[in-house]
This record gives structure tokens, C-alpha cells and sequence, in this order.
């Protein structure tokens, strides 16, 4: 992959993922997953995002479309990421 097609790839990513960032509720409690969320997204990390996303969405059992799950899954299939994630994440759809 040549440097122009790896920084669209990355561009895409962020893109997408910051697009799931209105799923971190407002109140106080969510804003360091939030922050830890941003940091990652800032510095590239999108797997660790990604968990990051997961991980606060099943602790606090937010309820999510299967619209955002359907998301979440081609994200992870687009990032190569081998987990757990979108099976929990479909238990609370």
C-alpha cells in the first residue's frame, strides 16, 4: 500500500469512528472513556478506539441500533480486528 492509499485508509477510519463518538453519553462519569477515546483517535490508535468504544458501551449497557452494530462490525473487519467485541455488543441491541 503507497503512502497516498494508506493516508486515505487512515483518513476513512477516522472518519468512521469519530462518527460513533455520540454514542459516549454527556455526563461526567463517560469523559475520560470519551477523552480516551479522542486521544486514540488523535494519534491513529483506531483499535485501541475501537475498544475503547466497546468497552464503554457494554460497562454502561447503552442499547445501540443494529445499524450502529453493522458499523461497528465492518470496522472491525476493515481494521483486521479478530475479537469478542461485536458478539457482547449484539447481546444489547
Amino acid at each position: 500500500m503507497n503512502h497516498a492509499d494508506q493516508s486515505t485508509r487512515y483518513e476513512e477510519l477516522r472518519g468512521r469512528l469519530t462518527a460513533l463518538r455520540f454514542l459516549f453519553s454527556t455526563n461526567p462519569e463517560a469523559e475520560q472513556a470519551r477523552a480516551y477515546f479522542d486521544e486514540n483517535i488523535r494519534e491513529y490508535e483506531f483499535e485501541i478506539a475501537m475498544h475503547a468504544l466497546c468497552d464503554y458501551l457494554f460497562e454502561v449497557r447503552r442499547p445501540i441500533s443494529s445499524d450502529v452494530l453493522a458499523e461497528i462490525g465492518k470496522l472491525h473487519a476493515l481494521m483486521g480486528v479478530d475479537d469478542d467485541c461485536v458478539s457482547r455488543m449484539s447481546a444489547i441491541v
